[in-house]
């Protein structure tokens, strides 16, 4: 079982961005393969819609860029021909506006890509234009992985930021993953389950992606709510996450972010293969052309990133960023992110980027000594028990009860932000 084709989904605005990811490709800190092509693997450009004069463009790209398409076997630039509500993408808004859902475009647009994939058999790897590698022969550490997970149909990473998701998408596998299309009986599921019913809960959760159907059907599964309960006992089993892909959304969390990412790297004794963040496009560039750096492109995130984004008291989050809708605190009066919380949680993790190799410690000790006041029902994701974020948020900075209770006392004299007790009971000024 191996990695038998990439997908790249596109839109015709993306050309630049492409030939930069394929510049990326090319340098010898990233090529996708260490060694001389060894079996087939097709590159799949697939846009949402093209014209001729549009695909033409692209093929051309693919050849000017020969060094980094070339351990392909095969290349293939196509489109799904999506038109009308089909091809309809709408943010800053969750009141539904077409006819499936505001991101119907994504969403048909990666159904119509696994198709095309499913003709080359084994796994595919969906790459979208904000991931980018991490290491070189990138492409045969994923080999290792779908080795490892031969029945899986879904392979991917969870949500890494130190930012609280929805709790409906909390532990989603993000869309840049690895999909068993190879499998007839995973087709027949796309199709048949998958589609339809992330095009029927669209009407009622327009924003609903591709990616996060899995994690919305999972938290409603309940004994009593036989149609979700029933579709997670016959195929979670189906959907595996492994930590190969980092996956973060705000450029203010990033070095938050990498530490804990750095902290799980040395827990679990390996390293992850790709990097999945929005606003870093530039920096992997300047990464990728300097033959002169030495380190890592992880080191040297790391660094920089100390210097990224505004600071969390500055973010103003907006509609679509359902990261901080409703569950990150903010300030009654000026309605501005608390920065505090998050930088008390990650300063006591570990500044440096060590080799998991240098480890003694188990994996069990290592977590008790980088997180030692989290309680378990957070650490295994159970958060049913500890109702607000604020909650949890106080238990990760390992306060005693009483200065809970100052802490609560004092917000309330002062006129602080809602915090919801464990029972549920809200306790507002």
């Amino acid at each position: 079982m191996s990695v038998n084709s990439i997908i790249i989904p596109c839109l015709a605005s993306d050309l630049e961005r492409l030939k930069d990811i394929f510049k990326i490709w090319s340098s010898d800190k990233f090529k996708p393969l260490n060694a001389i092509r060894s079996k087939k693997r097709c590159l799949i450009i697939n846009l949402n819609n093209a014209d001729e004069s549009t695909l033409s463009l692209f093929n051309s790209a693919v050849t000017d860029f020969e060094k980094s398409t070339s351990v392909f076997s095969e290349v293939v630039v196509t489109h799904a021909g999506l038109t009308g509500d089909k091809d309809f993408y709408l943010r800053n808004t969750n009141e539904l506006k077409g006819e499936f859902g505001n991101v119907a475009g994504p969403n048909f647009l990666f159904f119509d890509s696994l198709e095309k994939a499913a003709s080359y058999g084994g796994f595919t790897l969906l790459y979208e234009l904000d991931c980018y590698p991490l290491v070189s022969g990138w492409l045969h550490k994923l080999d290792k992985i779908v080795a490892g997970n031969p029945k899986a149909w879904v392979i991917g990473s969870n949500y890494i930021g130190v930012r609280p998701l929805e709790d409906n998408i909390t532990f989603h596998i993000n869309g840049n993953a690895l999909y068993n299309v190879g499998d007839p009986e995973f087709i027949s599921f796309m199709n048949t389950v998958w589609k339809p019913s992330l095009f029927e809960r669209a009407r009622v959760k327009p924003y609903l992606a591709y990616d996060c159907w899995w994690s919305d059907i999972r938290n409603e599964a309940k004994r009593e709510n036989n149609r979700e309960w029933a579709l997670v006992v016959a195929y979670s089993s189906r959907f595996v996450s492994t930590p190969f892909l980092i996956n973060v959304l705000h450029e203010s969390d990033f070095h938050a972010d990498l530490k804990v990412v750095n902290s799980l790297e040395r827990i679990s004794g390996e390293n992850h293969v790709l990097l999945h963040a929005n606003f870093i496009h530039s920096d992997v560039l300047e990464f990728a052309k300097d033959r002169s750096k030495s380190t890592t492109l992880f080191e040297y995130l790391f660094k920089k990133s100390k210097s990224f984004g505004a600071k969390l008291s500055k973010h103003s989050p907006t509609s679509t960023d359902v990261s901080a809708r409703e569950d990150f605190p903010k300030n009654k009066s000026t309605g501005k992110v608390r920065a505090t919380d998050l930088q008390q949680i990650v300063r006591r993790l570990p500044e440096s980027h060590s080799s998991a190799s240098h480890l003694s410690q188990s994996g069990s000790d290592q977590f008790e000594a980088l997180f030692p006041k989290v309680k378990k029902t957070w650490v295994t994701g159970v958060s049913k028990n500890v109702k607000s974020w604020y909650s949890k948020r106080l238990d990760l900075l390992g306060l005693s009860e009483n200065q809970i209770k100052m802490m609560k006392a004092k917000k309330t004299s002062k006129g602080g932000p809602a915090i919801t007790s464990t029972n549920g009971n809200d306790q507002r000024t």
